[in-house]
């Protein structure tokens, strides 16, 4: 008989607590509980297993031989010890929840903390006190950036320094260096230092721009400041604030540059890791000064890319806080991997005046794949594919090669990126790389997008957490996923992040009554439901008409966006999944007779934080702003008013157009997909989903505020998606007001 067969046993299962692991799938919960009981030598407890759920589980060898020798030696079958075993490792495990409770319940917080924010507190550092890696979720409005700081500050003065605070963006990171001023201002902290390591790409390559402006006059403002040698604009910038804390006073900070540009692509300037200019100089004294701190500040990316370079960047955390760690892998992915738009590289070799060949070259390349035979798959395994697509692809990138190889397009922006990727799908279609190389389109136009690198992380965040000695924290807002049986889990996450079980430490989520009581959540009945379903794309269709279907859906959801901004109090954020869609929305709202100015559309290579600010300044002159958003909105957006002695209306009403699915198109999830199928889509679209949620509310005292929750597809049949269905459904369900439109 195989042997695995053999390991496989029809198994009772013992009633647990919901959320007893919450880090555990339904079958490793009861295999966990198992090897606690068999590490700590207890017998198998007597328990009654009459009546009870049976499944069929898989047990390792190690771990069924061992279930098989507790049975015989006491005189039990084999599924009274798996069932007694399960209750003695469930006995060992509440025992230890409750030593880990009375230890946090002693901890004194050294700031004036709420209750929620005590809790949230003491939970991490229970865990921290142990080495360990915590998940530490609290949704808006607990406190989280403050508590994480107070946490940075103990470790630093229990000589667990550097500590490194990494956040997605700078824009996080400035939220989390202000919470850091507070606590130094209340003398919590003050005697240590604290620095921020910036990345290249937060300052301007000035040879270049001065390259630029010497053969254009058409940006004074742009030409002024470069003849102050890109002195600071006095406009509050994350960086800039922690730059001067330092004592430092930098320059040529990109920031300034999108402020004060007009008829420029600004992200042309932006300094490359191979540039030799001034700012390249000031960049490493900027960097040395920074790295001798106590409590360091830094990207997730730049995190990523010092521990890809044996920590010759960012030194080596003795304590590592991780804020938005649900976005973690994703950044680390983009680190040890490569992407190449199509759609992009078109653009970019418009915009260089390249030779007409390579822009025919490109565009025949895509019209093959998006061939019948391709136009069904999301994501294409290159090196698995069949022989005629794997002929194709490499017939048509050997023709680009061969063009982009020549000086010619030296100009074009980011063309060793280009290189690299073409010669790395090549050498993974030759079978001479191990990396991984995929295919990936776009949700409307499929538009294809080729990725090479790592197709597993286990092994790059594996020694990560081996080298974090004093232990971690991953804190979010988004770390548990409801289920289809309304069950929190952060299994999903824990297992991306390759988090050894033995450093594991979970605490409880601290969640806010107020976000789930306060909003209208309006849901669209069974017939509304069928209107605005958007469509789906199956083998054979073509692309124009899957774009008309796709127009006529938006068409229809605009409408419903017209009265919605029509009757919102403040502003409209629409969190959308394409800038497609974008498109089509503007020019259906526009062409409603809502003014343009009241209208702002998020655009490809511009700062979300520009238009957060034209936002703002629109709902400042009364215009009750719409915000068509995407991407970055999903999750790091705070649209909270500032004045705190006027109501806030900034932002009223939130529409989710549709499901944020194939959001992550990094080459670990293309893996992951391949491995698991639809399970990863489905995980990612409800971690993105429940911070899109949690843009709304981020005050108590918030009111007139609403939810519209426009994807249809949730509420009619949708083949495959059922387990996305019901878990949208339960996470929906935990709005206290509902209504149908």
């Amino acid at each position: 008989m195989n042997a695995a067969v053999s390991n496989q046993k029809t198994v009772p299962l013992l009633l647990l607590d919901k959320n007893l692991m919450p880090s555990k799938n339904k079958v490793d919960t009861y295999r966990t509980l198992v090897a606690i009981a068999l590490k700590e030598n207890l017998p198998p407890l007597k328990v009654e297993t009459s009546g009870l759920e049976r499944l069929s589980m898989f047990l390792q060898p190690v771990m069924f031989a061992k279930v098989e020798l507790a049975a015989a030696q006491n005189k039990m079958t084999f599924q009274e010890a798996f069932a007694g075993l399960t209750a003695a490792g469930m006995n060992v495990l509440k025992a230890n929840q409750r030593e880990l409770a009375g230890v946090a319940a002693e901890i004194k917080a050294p700031f004036n903390a709420r209750p929620e924010q005590l809790r949230y507190y003491q939970g991490i550092q229970a865990g921290l006190q142990r080495n360990k890696i915590v998940m530490a979720e609290a949704s808006t409005g607990v406190g989280k950036g403050r508590a994480l700081c107070a946490v940075a500050i103990e470790a630093a003065h229990a000589r667990k320094a550097p500590v490194v605070i990494a956040a997605p963006t700078l824009k996080v990171l400035g939220q989390l260096w202000k919470e850091m001023d507070s606590l130094r201002k209340e003398n919590l902290g003050d005697a240590l230092s604290y620095s921020f390591y910036p990345g290249a790409s937060e300052f301007v390559d000035d040879d270049k721009l001065s390259i630029f402006m010497n053969a254009h006059h058409d940006d004074p403002a742009v030409a002024e400041w470069l003849k102050n040698k890109g002195s600071m604009l006095e406009v509050d910038n994350p960086l800039r604030n922690a730059m001067k804390s330092m004592g430092i006073n930098p320059s040529f900070l990109m920031e300034d540059l999108r402020t004060l540009a007009v008829n420029m692509d600004v992200e042309d300037y932006v300094l490359r890791g191979e540039s030799e200019c001034e700012t390249t100089k000031a960049l490493k004294d900027l960097r040395a000064a920074a790295i001798n701190a106590d409590i360091i500040f830094c990207t997730h990316t730049m995190l990523a890319m010092s521990h890809r370079l044996k920590w010759a960047l960012v030194p080596l955390p003795a304590v590592l806080l991780i804020d938005e760690a649900h976005q973690f892998e994703q950044n680390v992915a983009n680190v040890h991997s490569d992407g190449l738009s199509l759609y992009s590289l078109v653009s970019r070799l418009k915009h260089s005046k390249s030779p007409a060949k390579a822009v025919k070259a490109v565009h025949q390349l895509t019209e093959f794949l998006q061939t019948p035979a391709l136009e069904g798959d999301s994501n294409i395994n290159i090196v698995q594919s069949s022989d005629s697509v794997k002929n194709g692809i490499k017939s048509h990138l050997n023709q680009l090669a061969s063009i982009l190889k020549s000086k010619t397009y030296s100009n074009v922006d980011r063309i060793n990126i280009v290189r690299r990727v073409i010669a790395n799908t090549q050498s993974a279609l030759e079978g001479t790389s191990s990396d991984s190389a995929y295919i990936s389109f776009s949700p409307d136009r499929r538009y294809p997008t080729i990725s090479t690198g790592k197709s597993n992380l286990g092994l790059v965040l594996g020694s990560l957490w081996k080298e974090i000695h004093g232990g971690a924290v991953l804190a979010s807002a988004t770390l548990y996923i409801k289920n289809q049986y309304g069950e929190d889990k952060c299994d999903y996450i824990c297992d991306i992040l390759a988090i050894p079980s033995s450093r594991l430490h979970i605490t409880a989520p601290v969640i806010a009554e107020w976000m789930t009581s306060i909003p209208q959540l309006h849901t669209p009945s069974e017939t509304a439901a069928k209107l605005i379903a958007r469509p789906f794309f199956n083998k054979g269709d073509s692309i124009e008409a899957y774009e008309i279907l796709v127009e006529r859906w938006l068409n229809s959801l605009a409408a419903k966006i017209n009265k919605v901004a029509d009757n919102a109090k403040g502003g409209t954020l629409v969190l959308a999944t394409s800038y497609a869609q974008l498109s089509v929305l503007n020019g259906h709202l526009i062409g409603s007779g809502i003014p343009s100015e009241r209208i702002f559309m998020q655009e490809r290579n511009k700062k979300i934080s520009a238009t957060e600010q034209a936002f703002r300044e629109a709902h400042k002159n009364g215009l009750r702003p719409i915000w068509l958003a995407l991407g970055a909105a999903w999750t790091g957006l705070d649209l909270k008013e500032t004045n705190a002695e006027i109501e806030d209306t900034v932002l009223t009403d939130l529409v989710i157009l549709c499901c944020p699915i194939g959001m992550n198109r990094t080459n670990t999830m293309n893996a992951r997909i391949e491995a698991r199928s639809m399970n990863p889509i489905i995980k990612e679209a409800l971690m993105m989903l429940k911070q899109g949620l949690g843009r709304l509310m981020r005050d108590p005292t918030q009111t007139d505020r609403n939810i519209w929750f426009l994807d249809g597809r949730i509420f009619t049949e949708w083949k495959g998606m059922e387990e996305l269905q019901k878990s949208v459904i339960k996470l929906l369900m935990r709005y206290k007001k509902q209504k149908n439109f």
